[in-house]
């Protein structure tokens, strides 16, 4: 299975686009150009960002045939808390169980993202472009300090090949 990179990183963030779209979470800015917190104006928070890994792996997979692995993070900033009492958790869990749902059950009908199409469960193939996407290491959420955002980092693993 052969898959042109770019049309792969555009499917997968269809998936985020098409919270937007849906209303299912509101993003101020959705970006495949990564920025630093610093850089966002919080105006546009919620952010949302995809970032691909510069590091690729090739590897033997089932009978020798090379498999290789594509690294993609998402990373959201949300307003962090502005006293020490706030209670950020509750947004930050809302956005990262959203985006990892939607990961787990967004299908693709000619090439667009139809959100709940797939039954949990199913490995998520981005419309049939690669043998795997999936959720991979350790997730982060942090509920920022009285100075920075609020932060959620999700660790995606992308498998090209047989």
């Amino acid at each position: 299975m052969a898959a042109n990179t770019e049309t792969v990183m555009q499917r997968l963030f269809a998936i985020p686009q098409a919270l937007t779209a849906a209303q299912v979470l509101p993003f101020g800015i959705v970006s495949r150009r990564f920025r630093h917190f610093k850089d966002v104006e919080p105006s546009l928070y919620p952010a949302f960002f995809q970032f691909q890994s510069p590091v690729r792996r090739t590897e033997g997979g089932v009978r020798k045939l090379p498999v290789e692995t594509i690294g993609v993070s998402w990373f959201v900033y949300l307003a962090g808390s502005q006293d020490v009492n706030d209670v950020i958790s509750p947004a930050l869990n809302n956005y990262y169980d959203a985006l990892s749902n939607a990961l787990l059950t967004t299908s693709f009908v000619s090439g667009v993202a139809v959100l709940n199409g797939q039954h949990a469960g199913m490995p998520q193939t981005l419309g049939g472009l690669v043998t795997q996407c999936y959720k991979d290491g350790d997730g982060l959420t942090d509920e920022g300090l009285l100075e920075t955002p609020s932060l959620i980092h999700i660790p995606i693993k992308i498998l090209v090949g047989i």
